[in-house]
């Protein structure tokens, strides 16, 4: 997966953003995923989440949440902020 690929590869006391589609976990077309909010976190083994935000399924922006925030959502936008110590 991207987000494991570019875990790997980023420097110590760097940055990564990543926005994904977040919600119930299902494959929608071929290789297009919804993610769980949650799962996102477990792809990475070393970085640590900064930060979460996310759109629901209404187009609201809902900054510095929790992700299960977005567990219910049919087709949100979850974005993180990880840094590597």
């Amino acid at each position: 997966m991207i987000v494991r690929q570019r875990a790997r590869v980023f420097a110590p006391r760097g940055d990564l953003y990543v926005g994904l589609p977040v919600g119930h976990e299902r494959v929608c077309f071929d290789t297009h995923r919804i993610h769980s909010p949650i799962a996102v976190l477990s792809y990475l083994q070393d970085p640590e989440l900064l930060e979460f935000s996310g759109i629901n399924d209404h187009g609201e922006f809902m900054r510095d949440i929790a992700p299960e925030l977005l567990s219910d959502c049919d087709y949100g936008c979850g974005l993180y902020w990880f840094t590597k110590h």
